[in-house]
This record gives C-alpha cells, sequence and structure tokens, in this order.
C-alpha cells in the first residue's frame, strides 16, 4: 500500500500541482492589491455619498472622511504591496535542513485528506442549508489545505528546506518548527488575496444594504487586517529567526563550554 500512496504523492509533484497554486498566489495579490488601490476607495465613495447626510452629522464634512478613507486605502495598498516583495526573498534567504523527507511525505497525506474532507463537508452544508458563504468558506479552506500540500511536497522549493543526511534530531526539530513558521508566513499571500476578496464581497453588501454598523465595522476590519498581514507576517518571520539565532548561539557557547571543561 505504501508504494501506491508513494506514487500519489510523485504524481502530484510532476503533474503542474505546484505550478497551478503559484498561479492562484499570483492572481490572489493582484486582486487584493486591486481592491485596496481602486475597489475599497470607490465602494468608500459610493457609500459616503449615498449616506453623506448622516456622516456629515456625525463627522462634520463627508467629503474629508472619503478623502480620508481612499488615502488610507491607498497607502494600506502601497504597504501590502511592498511587503508581498519579500516573502520569497526572506524564505530563500533562509536556509533549513532535517535529515529525511518521510515526515513532510506523511504530513502531505494527511493534509490531502483534510482537504477532501474540508471540500466534502462544505459542499453537502451548502445543499443542506442552502448558504454560498458556507460553501465559499469551504472552497477557501480547501484552497489553504491544497497549498500546504504543495509545500510538503516540494519543501525544497517553496520553503527552503533540504534533507541533509548530517542533521542532527536537534536540528530536525528546528527544521519542522520552521517549516510551520515558513508554511504561515508562505501563506500570507494567499491569506492576503483571500481576506481582500471576502472584504470586497462584505463592501458590495454593504454599498446596497441598510449600511448597519455591523458590517461597516466588518469591512473595516478584514481591509485593514489583510492589508496589515504582510507587514504583520515579515515581523513574525524576523522574531522567530531572532530567536532561533539566540538559541543557536548559546547551544553552540554551552558546547564550547563543555569542551573547555
Amino acid at each position: 500500500m505504501k508504494k501506491y500512496i508513494d506514487g500519489g504523492l510523485d504524481f502530484l509533484r510532476k503533474h503542474t500541482y505546484l505550478n497551478y497554486l503559484d498561479i492562484s498566489e499570483k492572481w490572489l495579490v493582484k486582486i487584493g492589491l486591486s481592491c485596496l488601490y481602486f475597489a475599497f476607495p470607490v465602494i468608500a465613495i459610493i457609500f459616503i455619498a449615498r449616506y453623506h447626510r448622516p456622516i456629515t452629522a456625525i463627522c462634520g464634512s463627508s467629503i474629508l472622511v472619503a478623502l480620508g478613507v481612499v488615502v488610507a486605502s491607498i497607502f494600506a495598498g502601497y504597504i501590502a504591496d511592498k511587503m508581498l516583495e519579500y516573502v520569497k526573498p526572506n524564505i530563500e534567504q533562509s536556509q533549513t535542513k532535517i535529515v529525511n523527507g518521510a515526515l513532510m511525505d506523511v504530513l502531505a497525506v494527511i493534509m490531502v485528506l483534510v482537504s477532501i474532507g474540508i471540500f466534502c463537508g462544505a459542499v453537502f452544508s451548502a445543499i443542506k442549508t442552502g448558504s454560498l458563504e458556507t460553501l465559499f468558506g469551504g472552497l477557501l479552506a480547501t484552497l489553504v489545505c491544497s497549498f500546504f500540500v504543495s509545500m510538503l511536497l516540494e519543501p525544497e522549493k517553496t520553503l527552503n528546506i533540504r534533507v541533509h543526511d548530517a542533521t542532527t534530531p536537534a536540528q530536525s526539530l528546528i527544521a519542522i518548527c520552521s517549516f510551520l513558521v515558513k508554511a504561515s508566513y508562505r501563506l500570507v499571500p494567499i491569506a492576503f488575496g483571500s481576506l481582500m476578496i471576502v472584504a470586497l464581497i462584505c463592501g458590495i453588501d454593504l454599498v446596497f444594504s441598510d449600511g448597519s454598523i455591523s458590517l461597516i465595522t466588518t469591512f473595516a476590519h478584514l481591509g485593514l487586517g489583510g492589508a496589515m498581514l504582510p507587514l504583520i507576517g515579515y515581523f513574525m518571520f524576523l522574531i522567530y529567526y531572532f530567536v532561533l539565532d539566540f538559541l543557536e548561539s548559546f547551544f553552540r557557547m554551552s558546547n564550547d563550554v563543555r569542551a573547555i571543561a
């Protein structure tokens, strides 16, 4: 049975699975940036023009509010655009070694099963409840799981994790932790684009609805949170490797002390 499962993993490696997800990532980033640079300012202007009287009564000037939202959205798009450029270079510059790739294959099989389970569950739930949100959420979760599968199938290409025979068990443990951090950071562009799409749907609903406070808050949180995600992910990645370098230095000093003693 093992050879059939390994054959299935090899099939996924050979048949443009990774390329498909790279293309998906690029399009999600483009859509996300388009939302911040163009779609969200337009939605904000339409919404403020529609409700200019209550907004003027609360804020004093609907024109200044519209201008502030447009400028904030464009600058948020600039921040996200700049920080997304660092995702792949940062990962490529941080090499990680692991003693063998067996664990990656095992995790890949698990994530494939999870992806199938989430997809089937989302379709069944959507048919039963008639909720498009459930279906969309399930498809999004399946995409995320599929992205993890691609990284597990090609860890050297996607995460700069290489199999090395001289790697110690301690280094392998660090590699596993590094995989989680790198995979999460590598997932930032996907998460960014996905959040922007959800925010766009929420914004369109906001324009054609009664403009409830909860919907406005949701739209603002999704848009701002998604835009700041690349910057937050960058700092979290730096903090992890700062801690990792500190621990490696500490263990190196400990080994040197024991050698002298």
